[in-house]
């Protein structure tokens, strides 16, 4: 039985997710703060810790950083805030996923359970989990994250990831990727791909909790920023 904290100030949302995963068949349990999660640590092993990152203050990073530490425990962190910056920070200093409130209780469940399973394939901490690489998956279209979350992608999301993923990982000029969507480069165009990416950005980002690596290319394009797993190769 996968054994999980959960930690925040806001007890109304811990004794939600306390109730969503014990009735998962979970054993889950709430603190309030660190030093209450110290001592859980001390007494008894747990797998995976999920924290309301709000309200941790210059405490929190210090935590996550303690927690990544620990031989066989995940963490999973929770807030408000989505911007990158935040986002990054985070997962520098020791979350292994991150997802902006409100959060779906599924898709908290299938990524607790998912990083349990990558925890005890490895024998303990997973290290580095980023360095698994992404898989783009052209005939299901489906991306996986690193942490083993799938996302479902619309039509033209999959082309725009063929056309991105066709260059070896070198960045993709924008007119390649407009073609692939059988557009030309108009400025109203453009605009459309722009807007695009900055949802599949946001939908990746809220479904898998982990930064999504696309980055445009000043004069160029954009590029898949990590290693893209595709059906029987490997972009590195």
């Amino acid at each position: 039985m996968i054994q999980v904290l959960v930690m925040g100030e806001d007890t109304d949302l811990r004794d939600r997710m306390i109730g969503f995963l014990s009735a998962s068949g979970m054993a889950a349990c709430s603190l309030a703060d660190g030093v209450a999660l110290d001592a859980r640590l001390a007494r008894s092993p747990v797998n995976i810790v999920v924290m309301d990152i709000d309200g941790q203050g210059a405490n929190g990073p210090a935590l996550a950083a303690r927690l990544r530490g620990s031989v066989g425990v995940g963490l999973i962190a929770l807030s408000n805030r989505d911007d990158v910056d935040h986002r990054v920070s985070w997962l520098a200093s020791g979350a292994d996923s991150y997802f902006v409130k409100p959060v779906d209780m599924r898709v908290l469940e299938a990524a607790i359970r998912n990083l349990a399973e990558r925890i005890a394939q490895a024998g303990g901490r997973v290290s580095g989990i980023a360095e698994s690489g992404w898989t783009f998956d052209p005939t299901t279209w489906r991306l996986t994250a690193p942490n083993g979350i799938a996302v479902e992608l619309s039509a033209s999301e999959q082309r725009v990831l063929c056309a991105i993923s066709a260059n070896g990982g070198l960045p993709v000029t924008r007119e390649a990727i407009l073609a692939a969507l059988g557009k030309s480069r108009l400025d109203n165009e453009e605009h459309s791909l722009n807007a695009m990416l900055t949802r599949l950005r946001r939908k990746v980002e809220a479904h898998a909790g982990m930064e999504f690596p696309i980055r445009s290319i000043r004069a160029i394009g954009y590029a898949f920023a990590a290693r893209l797993n595709i059906a029987d190769r490997e972009l590195a």
